[in-house]
């Protein structure tokens, strides 16, 4: 399958899997009938499993992405979230709202594979065009989730049930899309390692050779070409799990080697958490302050998507 055609599906999977209108009122649906759910049920019982599930469930799907393949999270994902909606429509006790709140939770941990995935796929020229492609792609998700939302409920048009309703078909719908993702062979990833070995190995060499000797490196560069492929191979030979965290604790090396990533994930960490936190309970808030004649929940988070997409 040609890479781009995988970028047009995976991109499809995006905006689907975010096209979900019911995020905005969640917290007004669950509090009005027939779940009847109190604010304080709902941010002392039920919000904060998806909190530790989503802690505890990042890190193993941090290891299982690569030992699986992604593929395999992926579909996790548009499972999670199958079940995280099949349990919001029909479920109407606290215990099952807790185990839709940690389906939810595995589902945000497994975005992971998703982010990724195009990564493994297409050539590290165009990295910085597939990643702009998969976030847009949930944002375009979730604009127009919001906006058709906010139309439905403003307009009377529906309810935050019906709301639901569209949300659980566009993640059913995403099950068979991230069915058809192609699966990342042994061979793809052997070869993106490769590769990338070869260009560390070769940038090192050259960096260590005076300008005197460049001659010499025309001469043996078709030899010592060979000899980094052997090299590499060699290097490839053993795939055990040993290997593998060896491999990941070399790879987490680059924070001593580059401050600049280091401060960046400890910023990125951060303010994601903060994200979160105002995302979770903020609808909370917005309770105290409207009727229920008078929701935007949707207009706000549609502006907020609108300005993340411009920015």
């Amino acid at each position: 399958m040609h890479w781009k055609l995988i970028v047009v599906i995976v991109s499809a999977f995006g905006v689907i899997k975010e096209f979900r209108p019911a995020t905005p009122f969640l917290t007004p649906y669950l509090i009005s009938p027939p779940k009847n759910f109190t604010n304080a049920q709902l941010y002392s019982e039920i919000y904060p499993f998806w909190t530790y599930s989503y802690l505890i469930a990042l890190i193993p799907s941090f290891f299982l992405t690569d030992i699986l393949r992604y593929k395999p999270i992926v579909i996790l994902e548009a499972v999670a979230l199958c079940v995280t909606w099949i349990i919001l429509i029909w479920g109407k006790t606290i215990w099952q709202m807790q185990i839709m709140q940690i389906s939810f939770g595995i589902a945000s941990a497994c975005e992971i594979g998703y982010e990724s995935y195009l990564f493994l796929i297409v050539d590290k020229k165009y990295y910085k065009l597939v990643s702009s492609y998969t976030r847009a792609a949930t944002l375009i998700g979730r604009f127009f989730a919001y906006a058709l939302a906010q139309f439905l409920i403003s307009f009377n048009y529906g309810s935050y049930l019906l709301l639901n309703q569209i949300s659980f078909g566009a993640v059913c719908v995403i099950i068979p899309i991230a069915v058809a993702f192609p699966s990342i062979t042994p061979e793809i990833i052997s070869s993106k390692t490769q590769r990338k070995q070869t260009d560390d190995m070769r940038q090192k060499e050259t960096s260590e050779v005076s300008s005197d000797k460049t001659e010499n490196i025309k001469d043996s560069s078709s030899v010592r070409s060979e000899n980094i492929r052997e090299s590499v191979k060699e290097k490839n030979v053993d795939r055990s799990i040993a290997t593998y965290c060896r491999f990941i604790l070399q790879q987490l090396k680059i924070f001593t080697k580059n401050k600049n990533v280091l401060k960046w994930s400890i910023w990125w960490a951060l303010t994601t958490c903060g994200f979160y936190q105002i995302t979770n309970y903020v609808q909370s808030l917005w309770a105290t302050m409207q009727n229920i004649s008078d929701n935007f929940n949707g207009i706000t988070e549609c502006i907020n998507t609108l300005i993340g997409t411009l920015n």
